[in-house]
């Protein structure tokens, strides 16, 4: 299919590339696994997969949460000066500083998501994400203190400093 891929239909060819992005990752941590621990278990691989569909889970949230913010006709920056202000609410880093913190578990080493290492945390940034589109009610700045207070609540997360 990969040396003749006119045989497949578009269908057959994208879910390919799907189980191959899949298998990259996956064979990525069961190195790393074994780099740092010098074994790749069953348990390390169970970890992997469920970190690999939240991860996967909280991008139609993500979709959702840049749409509402480019139908307000936010510049280009303010993307991530927004997604700045839910990792500081969260996390109390913003990406520069968590991309310096944490190591890098999928995909650029530009952004800051990819350098969340806890399922918890890539639940808790879908979660707010989520909250801002639902409770938008005609000012962003305040979805967004609204939502990172009800996410720090709802994940039990350490208070953090909130723009």
């Amino acid at each position: 299919m990969l040396i003749n891929p006119g045989r497949a239909t578009k269908a057959t060819q994208e879910k390919i590339g799907a189980f191959l992005r899949w298998f990259a990752i996956k064979g990525f941590y069961a190195e790393a696994f074994v780099a740092l621990k010098g074994v790749y278990t069953g348990k390390s691989s169970r970890a992997t997969t469920k970190w690999l569909i939240t991860r996967q889970s909280g991008k139609p949230v993500r979709k959702t949460y840049t749409d509402l913010i480019s139908e307000l006709g936010a510049h280009p920056s303010t993307y991530g000066k927004l997604t700045n202000k839910i990792y500081e609410g969260l996390f109390g880093l913003n990406a520069v500083e968590m991309r310096r913190e944490w190591d890098l578990i999928s995909g650029s080493a530009r952004i800051a998501r990819n350098h969340i290492t806890e399922k918890e945390g890539l639940e808790a940034v879908k979660f707010c994400e989520d909250l801002v589109v639902r409770i938008f009610a005609g000012d962003i700045e305040e979805a967004h203190r609204d939502a990172i207070s009800l996410t720090v609540r709802k994940f039990k997360l350490r208070p953090q400093r909130l723009p």
